[in-house]
């Protein structure tokens, strides 16, 4: 390693070492109201996920109440169809490499 490599890597280790220091410092607050408030804020997002969570498990076991059956009804047999196109199209390639294999 060269010396100008060293002095490159020292001053680095330095910079990294006061910009480290320098948040240490900031994240030291003795402000009782900028604490709690950051608590609070940390609380309302952990009751915003939990409300998604339980929204999402009411939506699959459909006790929601605007849920509608004959949406889900349509859009089940437009999965069913894709599906079954899908699967057509599958068996149509393997048929050719069926095909392609035997020559």
């Amino acid at each position: 390693m060269h010396l100008d490599d060293r002095v490159a890597v020292g001053a680095v280790a330095c910079l990294l070492l006061a910009l480290l220091t320098w948040f240490l410092v900031r994240g030291i607050s003795t402000d009782a109201a900028n604490y709690s408030a950051t608590l609070r804020l940390f609380d309302e997002f952990a009751l915003a996920e939990a409300s998604l969570h339980r929204n999402v498990l009411e939506a699959r076991s459909r006790l929601l109440e605007n849920d509608n059956p004959i949406d889900g009804r349509e859009a089940i047999e437009a999965i069913v169809h894709v599906s079954r196109k899908a699967l057509s199209d599958l068996n149509i390639a393997v048929d050719y490499v069926v095909a392609d294999a035997i020559r």
